[in-house]
Formats: C-alpha cells, structure tokens, sequence
C-alpha cells in the first residue's frame, strides 16, 4: 500500500509540472509565477514527505 501510494505522488507531481509548462507555454504568461510556485511545491513537498516519514516510523516502532 505504502508503494502505491508513494508511486501516485511521485507520478502525480510529474503530471502537474507538464500540465504548468504546457498552458505556460500556450499563452505564454506566468512563467515565473509557474516557476515560483513549482519551487515551493517541490521544497514543501520534501518536508512534508520528512516529517511524514518519521512519524510513519516513530508510530510503527
């Protein structure tokens, strides 16, 4: 299940960066906006997946 799950996120995350740079592209505005918000998603991302990670093994030790 753990897996699975971590496989969605991953794909999830990919799809939405191609999704960004595809309308940023189209109507060629927000491409810093786009950048910027891509950026803290990905610095959030990996703090979320962090602290997750450590409460996932302080709750199953």
């Amino acid at each position: 299940m753990c897996d699975c799950f971590s496989m969605h996120a991953f794909s999830l995350n990919i799809i939405l960066n191609v999704l960004a740079a595809t309308i940023t592209q189209l109507f060629g505005a927000g491409e810093k906006e786009c950048s910027v918000i891509m950026l803290w998603t990905y610095v959030l991302a990996s703090v979320a997946l962090t602290f997750w990670s450590a409460f996932f093994m302080w709750l199953v030790a």
